[in-house]
């Protein structure tokens, strides 16, 4: 027979450990990418003698100024232009033979002579052009060779109205190489009564 104890405690059950309740995962959220800064503008740089580029429209192969040596406002300026050997001009001109064509001296005069107008009367390089209108006089002494330095010097003979005269002349070896009288007009693009006619200095 079995015997009851009285008194005797009873042990309460254990329960199991419940498993931790698993949060619901937050819907991620795409990063969006990170905007790029645009760089700060630079300024323009302002037309500087001493830079020819800045002011002549031309680029190489036909900018034919390498710099300035000297002027003076209104009355002359001196450029120097070395032809380089590699200039496509010379594959043709001629052949075994390279010499600066005579029109590419007249080109140059014209261009040096455009420094000169900026100098004399500083215009607006973005908006206004000078235009070679009539070449007056040319005349060419002696032969000019790649890679031999040219020194351009051009005078302001008359100025009436936008119509530039200019003398100028290409010193070569210490001779005379070449010389022209020109005519350019100092025009803005696009204005009613600008003539058209012309080549750009």
């Amino acid at each position: 027979m079995k015997r009851s104890v009285k008194g005797a405690v009873k042990k309460p059950r254990r329960r199991k450990p419940e498993p931790p309740k698993r949060r619901a995962a937050k819907p991620s959220r795409a990063k969006a990418p990170a905007r790029r800064r645009a760089p700060p503008r630079r300024p323009p740089k302002r037309p500087d003698l001493a830079e020819p580029r800045s002011i002549l429209r031309h680029r190489p192969p036909l900018l034919l100024v390498d710099r300035v040596v000297a002027s003076t406002r209104g009355r002359w300026l001196v450029a120097a232009w070395k032809p380089q050997a590699s200039w496509p001009v010379f594959r043709g001109h001629f052949p075994g033979e390279p010499i600066v064509p005579g029109l590419m001296l007249v080109e140059a005069i014209a261009q040096a002579s455009a420094l000169l107008a900026y100098e004399t009367e500083p215009f607006d390089v973005r908006g206004t052009r000078m235009y070679l209108m009539t070449v007056e006089r040319a005349r060419f002494l002696a032969r000019v060779r790649p890679g031999e330095l040219l020194e351009i010097r051009t005078d302001l003979v008359d100025r009436r109205g936008p119509l530039w005269r200019f003398e100028g002349s290409i010193a070569c070896r210490g001779r005379l190489a070449a010389d022209a009288r020109i005519v350019a007009a100092l025009l803005v693009p696009g204005r009613s009564g600008a003539r058209r006619r012309g080549s750009r200095a």
